[in-house]
């Protein structure tokens, strides 16, 4: 029979190898995932000379944006150099969210689609954000967004700048982006509706907030087109000197081709839907300089069965630039396929800045967890990895290492799902948008490399 002494040094040796144990495990998830990093793999030429650099450090991202040029199509909703807790914000108590951050959880209540701009025009930030019950994301009620003005520092709930019936009602949106899509010098607001979130996936409309001649907003719902959009990304497409807008839900995805003053041609016909299968993230920009906004999408890699991209079939999910031409179409004839990452599978944002001050662009990817093991689907949405590709002349190459420190974490049980780069003091950070009580995380350009600050 076992004495006191005997279960105390059980128990010690039982937790000893647990912590063995676990150091083990963690260590192996390290070589999987370095494993799972692609080297050198060869991709398609970028179809244009890049021009030399003529700054150090060349970032998409202003500290202030002007709307009077804003045809940059990163003015994003999660896109901005401003990290504020929304949920600690959101509790004005005359829409019954809640006093406190933790209140709002407790509720099922989070934040979605939160989107700075200066809606009155005093030259403050001002914020929209859309909440979302456990109602809401079953596909049981549609809730309105809400919006916020920036008083001496300080945000307070507004119903007077955007009368309420302009709000759309809304299951989930997903992401908004910012753009002065109607040429008025004012910030306009595009709404990606997602629908309920989960089985079997009806989706919604999207929705655009634009600004009116009286200092007001009205809204404008494209209810003939309902699909499951995860991802909406702006850009001038066709070179006319204003802001079209791709909306992306698979084969329900369409481009809003503009008039100038905030009036749309839905159009389906400028990409194969077909190509677009476990695709959910898209950023619109001139990746390669020459003057035509090119497509990036990204989603589910973990879909990729042939990572060497020479079977047109089996390479569903790849993340990929549609490099932009002057027919302002998007084709397979004129895309890169950039290397993936087995081990996290799921792309959630893209951000691009001149880090080695050569001219050309690099690529950030923000990933979450997501691979096949035995076919079946494992960690998913699981821990967090920043990815930085690299042009080489030919092909885009994995220079993770070169370029960020500590940009990886396997013990979180969900990652950030917005980055940006921005410039503050005249430094470069990349950073996430902390909405929903997640960590911030924070990097900042030292020494030629991204430093972990937080």
């Amino acid at each position: 029979m076992a004495t006191s002494k005997d279960k105390k040094e059980n128990l010690y040796l039982s937790q000893e190898m647990f912590i063995k144990m676990k150091n083990v495990y963690v260590v192996i998830l390290v070589i999987l995932y370095a494993c799972s990093k692609s080297k050198d793999m060869p991709q398609e030429t970028v179809p244009a000379t890049i021009p030399p650099a003529t700054t150090p450090i060349n970032t998409t991202a202003p500290t202030t944006y002007d709307y009077k040029n804003l045809k940059n199509p990163s003015c994003e909703t999660q896109n901005t150099p401003i990290n504020e807790d929304i949920l600690n914000i959101v509790v004005n108590a005359k829409n019954s969210l809640g006093q406190s951050a933790s209140e709002i959880i407790n509720k099922g209540i989070s934040a979605s689609a939160t989107s700075y701009l200066d809606f009155n025009g005093d030259g403050l930030e001002d914020f929209y954000v859309h909440p979302v019950t456990n109602l809401s994301f079953q596909g049981k009620e549609k809730v309105a967004g809400q919006v916020y003005l920036n008083v001496n520092g300080k945000y307070v709930y507004d119903e007077n700048t955007i009368d309420t019936a302009q709000i759309p009602k809304m299951y989930l949106a997903r992401k908004s982006i910012v753009g002065d899509f109607n040429n008025d010098a004012r910030p306009d607001l595009f709404l990606a509706g997602f629908g309920m979130d989960q089985s079997p996936f009806l989706g919604e409309a999207n929705a655009l907030i634009l600004s009116i001649p009286s200092g007001k907003y009205k809204k404008v719902e494209f209810n003939n087109n309902i699909g499951v959009f995860h991802s909406v990304c702006s850009g001038d497409i066709d070179k006319d000197g204003d802001l079209d807008i791709f909306a992306l839900a698979d084969d329900k995805s369409y481009f809003l081709i503009n008039d100038g003053k905030g009036n749309f041609t839905i159009t389906t016909n400028i990409i194969n839907l077909a190509s677009l299968g476990s695709l959910f993230t898209s950023e619109l920009y001139d990746i390669n300089k020459d003057g035509y906004m090119d497509l990036i999408l990204g989603g589910h890699e973990f879909s990729v069965k042939d990572t060497s991209f020479k079977i047109a079939t089996e390479y569903e999910g790849a993340t990929r630039i549609y490099w932009g031409n002057s027919n302002y179409k998007y084709n397979e004839e004129n895309v890169s396929y950039l290397p993936v990452n087995s081990y996290f599978g799921v792309v959630l944002d893209f951000d691009f800045a001149d880090l080695d001050g050569d001219g050309k662009l690099e690529i950030a990817i923000n990933r979450t967890g997501g691979r096949l093991v035995n076919k079946v689907l494992t960690d998913f949405y699981k821990n967090w990895a920043i990815q930085i590709l690299k042009f080489d002349g030919t092909k885009w190459l994995d220079k993770t290492g070169a370029f960020i420190e500590a940009g990886m974490d396997l013990t979180v049980s969900k990652g950030p799902t917005w980055m940006k780069f921005y410039n503050k003091n005249d430094r470069l950070y990349y950073e996430s948008l902390n909405i929903n009580g997640d960590p911030l995380l924070q990097w900042v350009w030292e020494n030629n490399k991204l430093k972990r600050l937080k």
